[in-house]
This record gives C-alpha cells, sequence and structure tokens, in this order.
C-alpha cells in the first residue's frame, strides 16, 4: 500500500480519494467500472441503474481494500441510514448520476406542478462521492495548427469525449479522433486519426496507446467539425504534434468528485413530483470546488467504446445455478 494511505478517522475523505485513485489506477479495476457504465445505463431504467453502479463501486473497493490494506474499516449501511458506505472512519453517500444535479430527500413538492419546496434548503449529514459520468462532453477550441513546411494555420472546431455513444453510430460517420490531455482549457493532443482507422483499433492496441502511467489523465476526443472548421481537409502528416488546442471552458468531466460536508450545508432545493433536489448550477460549483482543491478523479471513457452492450440473460443466469444446485455430481 502506498504510504500515504493511513487510517486516520479524521482524515477519512482523503483515504478515501486516495484509494480509488489507486484503485481506479489499475486497469483490471478501471476497465469492468467503465464499461458498466455503458451496459447498465443502456440495459436498466435510470434508478436501477444508478443502484448497480453504487453496488459495483462497492465491490471493487471492497476487493482492492482487502487485497492491499485487509485491515482498513470498510462496510456497507444496514438500514436507513442516510449513507451508503463508511470507509476509514468517514461515511460517504454515493451518487451515480448522467447530469450535474442530484437527489436530496425523496418527497415531492406541493402546489401547481409540485414546485413548491416542502425543504426550501437541506443540510447533508454526510459527504457525498458523486460519480458524474455524462452522455456528452463537449468543448469548443481554437488554436493555430502548426503545419510541416506551411507554418501555423488559424483553426477553429469542437471536440467531443468518445463516450456512451458508439463510434458506429451514424452522428459520428465522420471526423478526426483526437489523443491526449486536458490540462484546464488547453486540450495537449499528442495522436490524431481519421475516425475510419481509429475503429479499426481493437482494445489491446487503444491500450498500447494509452500505457499504464497515464490511464487517468488521458482520453479520446473526436472533432467531427467540416469543411474549413477543425481539422476537415487537412492531411493529419502534415499536423505537428503535440498541439495545444484552447478551449473556451473547462468542461465538467467525467469522474469522481467528492463534496464535504462543510460546503452541503443551506443548500437550497427545487422541487417535482418525486423529491427535492439540487440544482445543476449549485451542483455544476461544488463539482468545480472539487476539482480546484484536488477532490476530484479524472476517468477515461474510451473504454466504453468496447463494452459488450448484449443485455444478459438473468434467466439463463439463474438456471445456471440450478444446474449447478441439482447436477449428480453435487449430490
Amino acid at each position: 500500500m502506498s504510504s500515504e494511505v493511513e487510517e486516520d478517522p479524521d482524515d477519512g475523505v482523503s483515504v478515501f480519494l486516495t484509494m480509488a485513485r489507486e484503485m481506479l489506477a489499475k486497469e483490471e479495476f478501471l476497465l469492468p467500472y467503465i464499461w458498466a457504465q455503458r451496459q447498465y445505463r443502456d440495459d436498466l431504467y435510470q434508478m436501477g441503474s444508478a443502484a448497480q453502479l453504487e453496488d459495483l463501486f462497492f465491490d471493487a473497493l471492497g476487493a482492492y481494500t482487502m487485497q492491499i490494506a485487509p485491515g482498513m474499516q470498510f462496510s456497507r449501511r444496514q438500514g436507513k441510514e442516510p449513507w451508503d458506505y463508511s470507509f476509514a472512519g468517514v461515511q460517504l453517500s454515493h451518487k451515480e448520476s448522467q447530469t450535474p444535479g442530484f437527489t436530496a430527500v425523496w418527497q415531492p413538492g406541493e402546489g401547481q406542478g409540485n414546485r413548491t419546496q416542502v425543504h426550501a434548503t437541506w443540510d447533508f449529514e454526510h459527504p457525498i462521492t458523486f460519480v458524474y459520468m455524462p452522455k456528452s462532453t463537449v468543448a469548443k477550441w481554437t488554436g493555430p495548427l502548426e503545419l510541416t513546411n506551411d507554418g501555423p494555420m488559424e483553426r477553429v472546431g469542437e471536440v467531443r469525449l468518445l463516450n456512451h455513444d458508439s463510434v458506429s453510430k451514424a452522428s459520428l460517420a465522420s471526423g478526426t479522433v483526437l489523443f491526449g490531455e486536458l490540462h484546464d482549457t488547453t486540450l495537449t493532443v499528442e495522436q490524431a486519426w481519421p475516425l475510419d482507422d481509429w475503429k479499426l483499433l481493437n482494445v489491446h492496441e487503444v491500450r498500447g496507446i494509452v500505457g499504464q502511467a497515464r490511464l487517468l489523465q488521458t482520453d479520446f476526443w473526436l472533432d467531427k467539425t467540416t469543411k474549413t472548421k477543425g481539422l476537415a481537409g487537412i492531411p493529419l502528416e502534415k499536423v505537428v504534434t503535440p498541439v495545444e488546442l484552447k478551449l473556451a471552458s473547462v468542461p465538467l468531466m467525467p469522474g469522481i468528485y467528492v463534496f464535504p460536508m462543510e460546503e452541503l450545508q443551506g443548500i437550497s432545493l427545487e422541487s417535482n413530483n418525486k423529491a427535492h433536489y439540487v440544482s445543476q448550477p449549485i451542483v455544476r460549483d461544488l463539482m468545480a470546488n472539487a476539482r480546484e482543491a484536488g477532490r476530484f478523479i479524472q476517468l477515461p471513457m474510451w473504454p466504453t467504446q468496447f463494452a459488450d452492450v448484449t443485455p444478459p440473460n438473468l434467466y439463463a443466469i439463474q438456471r445456471a445455478k440450478y444446474e449447478a444446485l441439482f447436477a449428480a455430481r453435487a449430490h
């Protein structure tokens, strides 16, 4: 175990972040978890998928903790406590979402459209682990492209992460795939491929491009601008890499954000016919604070392109258990 990780109840959030970051930096933990982000979302009702993703995260972190720190305290809630698991002395509420928003209490509002809040504000009792996995992450960019023999060329474009939507979809039929690392408002592009060429890469080849050292820092983006914008019409062999694309703003990146309890007091709520919830502008601010404070673990989305999205045959799984139980050799 890393020397930075010690079981300290007074610093449980830091211990949790260190352990989760170390776990997810290992592809045997990262890839199954990212695959599930697409598989479960495609196959299950929204609340059902969120619950299964939470269970998967708990099981994965539990397995990792048992490997490297078997004496560390890690347990699941037993009843209706307002937290989901306890880790290194801190109780955490876990939330999985594809949008920057989450529920405070499952109680509908009142009045027309249930828009009148029963609870105007809410004091959360525990820190929140917020796993944000958006369907789309898009950013506009500007910047000179340095071309061999031709010098710089000013261009503007738009990039989006390769995430839940497969590159086989018609809407993603063309463009340029970029591999690189995001630094605040700069995307440093290290390699580029025409989309049709990138589609020919298998998961082993992509793993080789990413490497192990920067598994959590790098990802693949699609520049799908056309005509005289973006990278359209430019022979990629002429583009001098690395290329630094200046983004108009810092995009909300997929990953794990941890909100400390002191930032979750007196939070204004909105309501609908199901619940009282924290609005997107407030959650965006919490996410920005978490990123600035280092309470953020960026997660790459490229593994979703290699996820098997065939729905599981639940009966077949249960039938296999039956066959094993009543097989002749079982008696």
